[in-house]
């Protein structure tokens, strides 16, 4: 499967059991899981993470210049894949220029001359393009990414090769699936003689695009979505603290003038539901809310972030603010919420994953030189390698 070790050398060193559960203090021996070793699926969790050399201060300069960093696949505490992490390797230090589906890792590259996907360690399409890659998809085994090129121009690839293009755009939406097809939702720009700038809306579906007639109320469209074949939009009224959003031939308007602002509006895809999620202002701190249908699902306390995790039954959870030195975070399944202690730190929006069995998430404890941390409902496992994760997926 995936079997190129670098140099990352770990010992075991302890195993403590606490009072809420076990902790482990790993766990990472100087060499890759054996080939032919089965994972069990119904326990498996695999992580990404990046990887500094003992003493560098990654806070403080994640890119690391010209050192060596190494992007690690692990399940469970049993390294898998070890890649350097540097241009010459066409591997991005950058968090969310990889990621995980299931057991696989990829990795996107793009410098401004040429762009490459790889999949545990291995390419799988190149090509020379000024594009910046922004987002990626697999769907059996094919691969789609998004691109933008001269700040405004989105190219589609399946496998590399050109599905879709389209000059003088803004994407709304990113790539997801539906009935069977890869899809996404972008705006048209149109400049007028008189300067302005006016916007046809389009879903993407594969090589076709639909376009899409926003309500006459609506001054302009956030967001676009597909759910089993029925068409979801979200636009602002025109001169009113309200938005419009669209499920099919119905609609509905939610108001929010009891706040100062609202930005960011967007349609979300949670627990087979579709959510609004925007930002709202009050008292000069902008929070996150939730709304599901006119109802208002969930606003956060100030300086909290809101997740989602759409692969597994449990999709909704909240952290406190990204790269924090200090807590505490909150977690928040839709129903309950809990506050981890200060000591931990959340350093990737990816890092999150709310399932059946719990949350799972990936920290780093600021008492302990902010050595990285699973944690996986009751267990604790504290990692010895100096550097953070970065994604987690389920087989």
């Amino acid at each position: 499967m995936f079997y190129n070790f670098n140099h990352i050398v770990f010992a075991l060193l302890a195993v403590v059991f606490s009072f809420c559960g076990c902790e482990k203090v790993i766990v990472i021996e100087g060499k890759p899981a054996v080939e032919g070793i089965q994972g069990n699926p119904d326990k498996d969790v695999y992580y990404t993470a990046l990887s500094y050399p003992e003493g560098y201060d990654w806070i403080g300069d994640p890119s690391g210049g010209e050192i060596e960093i190494s992007l690690l696949l692990l399940r469970n505490s049993d390294l898998l894949l070890s890649l350097n992490a540097n241009s010459l390797n066409q591997v991005s230090t950058q968090a969310d220029m990889h990621y995980l589906f299931g057991e696989d890792l990829y990795c996107l590259w793009s410098d401004g001359e040429k762009c490459s996907v790889k999949k545990n360690g291995d390419y799988c399409c190149r090509w020379q393009s000024e594009e910046r890659l922004c987002d990626l998809l697999v769907s059996n085994g094919e691969i789609f990414t998004l691109g933008i090129r001269r700040g405004n121009e989105l190219i589609f690839r399946q496998n590399g090769s050109i599905l879709l293009q389209e000059e003088n755009a803004e994407l709304t939406d990113g790539l997801f699936e539906d009935d069977g097809e890869v899809c996404f939702a972008f705006a048209r720009l149109l400049e007028s003689n008189d300067n302005t700038v006016a916007r046809q809306y389009f879903l993407a579906h594969g090589p076709e695009r639909t376009q899409i007639i926003p309500p006459m109320e609506a001054s302009r469209l956030y967001s676009v979505t597909r759910q089993d074949g029925v068409l979801h939009t979200l636009g602002q009224i025109a001169g009113k603290k309200q938005l419009i959003a669209v499920k099919g031939p119905n609609a509905y308007v939610i108001s929010y003038s009891q706040y100062q602002d609202l930005r960011g509006a967007q349609l979300v895809s949670c627990d087979g539901k579709i959510l609004i999620h925007a930002q709202v202002k009050t008292a000069s701190v902008w929070r996150d809310i939730w709304w599901e249908g006119t109802k208002t699902f969930h606003i956060t306390e100030p300086g909290l972030q809101l997740l989602t995790s759409p692969s597994s039954s449990l999709k909704f959870g909240c952290l406190s603010s990204i790269g924090a030195r200090t807590g505490p975070l909150t977690l928040f399944d839709g129903n309950n919420s809990c506050k981890l202690d200060s000591r931990y730190t959340f350093f990737s929006s990816n890092a999150a994953l709310f399932t059946t069995r719990g949350a799972i998430i990936g920290v780093n404890d600021s008492a302990k030189n902010f050595r990285p941390v699973i944690i996986n409902g009751a267990d604790t496992l504290r990692y010895t390698f100096n550097g953070y994760f970065t994604r987690i997926s389920l087989p």
